[in-house]
């Protein structure tokens, strides 16, 4: 069986946290055997490194050379020598650029910062990341990209699948998905995405009900396009937060780097440029306001940002994070305001002691609610 470039990594992905089954470590030591020098290659990046010390939680120079003692022994006999090392870089670039040799199109894919790494993982570790895989009539209950991956492999053809996927996360669930073109979309809780097996030649369209933050691949020939009911999101390859849930019947944008448009189904289209957020209705284009944009997408990197925030909307996150219901014992304390950093993976019981200590009021968990006295 050919094994793709993409399953590679997250084949060695799952080895650094050793969850690799023995049919995957099985097809793994194959690939090795038979691209030794890619795998060589692989061993030496930097990136690797960071990312085994963030999965091991120990020092780095410690986690790398753990690692290597595991799965990296090298015959001091048969070392790569620096023009060997320099052909096996060709190598690993041929299997991974393969694919694009035959599109038209340069494509750039995102780079993943350490800190989005990191929530990646944490979330993965609190058992947070989770989606449901729709397929026809089936719903297939995923844990990670890895068995995401797993179930597209099992698929036989394009057909199987109406030729689209539908992801769906659930309350305090969240989920990363890499799509055809390499776009990183991260999805939060409460949200739907809608995307294509593989994207057309000229075209890529995805739908989107709920939030989630773009990374999307830069392919001037091919813009990207996220749809909501409101209207259209065009981007040429940049980093973004969509919202359709934040205000009933208006989607809302807010534009970190790059440039994207935004067409509201009766209306026209509009600019919109790093640090604005825009928002509109199906038919109409409403505000266009400049903003700082940590607080609307710190969520993707693993925490939440409150600037001054009333308690009743603080605590409409927390629930829907959480799962817990909230009950306000007196109504004059949801206008209570709060300022400060929620790390999302932190147990409940710290969160809401840390907001208790920070407002002054007394909350408590309850069956299933968090309860908000003075």
């Amino acid at each position: 069986m050919s094994v793709s470039s993409r399953s590679i990594n997250v084949l060695l992905r799952k080895r650094l946290t050793g969850d690799l089954t023995q049919e995957e470590s099985e097809k793994l030591n194959r690939w090795i055997s038979q691209h030794r020098a890619d795998y060589e290659h692989l061993m030496e990046r930097d990136d690797l490194v960071r990312e085994y010390a963030i999965y091991s939680g120990i020092n780095q120079e410690t986690a790398w050379e753990k690692f290597r003692s595991q799965y990296f022994v090298a015959d001091k006999h048969h070392r790569l020598r620096p023009y060997l090392y320099a052909a096996a870089a060709v190598a690993l670039l041929l299997i991974v650029m393969t694919p694009l040799l035959f599109r038209k199109h340069e494509v750039i894919k995102p780079v993943l910062t350490a800190e989005v790494k990191t929530a990646m993982i944490r979330s993965h570790q609190s058992q947070k990341e989770e989606a449901t895989l729709i397929v026809g009539d089936r719903r297939i209950a995923v844990g990670s990209e890895e068995a995401l991956l797993a179930e597209s492999e099992n698929v036989q053809s394009e057909a199987d699948f109406d030729n689209r996927y539908t992801l769906e996360t659930e309350i305090g669930k969240e989920f990363w998905v890499t799509l055809d073109d390499g776009t990183r979309v991260h999805l939060n809780y409460n949200t739907t995405l809608k995307y294509p097996v593989r994207f057309d030649s000229d075209d890529r369209t995805v739908y989107l009900h709920g939030e989630a933050y773009f990374d999307v691949t830069k392919d001037a020939g091919r813009p990207f396009r996220v749809v909501t009911d409101q209207g259209v999101v065009k981007v040429y390859g940049t980093s973004f937060d969509v919202n359709t849930t934040e205000r009933s019947g208006r989607t809302q944008v807010v534009l970190v780097s790059g440039s994207v448009s935004v067409t509201p189904a009766n209306g026209h289209e509009v600019m919109v440029h790093p640090g604005q957020m825009a928002e509109f209705s199906s038919a109409e284009m409403g505000k266009l306001v400049a903003i700082d944009t940590t607080p609307y997408v710190s969520w993707n990197m693993g925490y939440y940002v409150f600037d001054g925030c009333p308690l009743d909307r603080l605590m409409q996150v927390l629930s829907k994070w959480s799962g817990y219901e909230v009950e306000f014992r007196e109504a004059s304390l949801r206008d209570i305001e709060f300022s400060g950093n929620i790390d999302k993976y932190n147990d409940l019981e710290t969160t809401v002691k840390a907001i208790e200590f920070a407002t002054g009021i007394h909350l408590s968990l309850e069956s299933g609610k968090i309860i908000i006295d003075k």
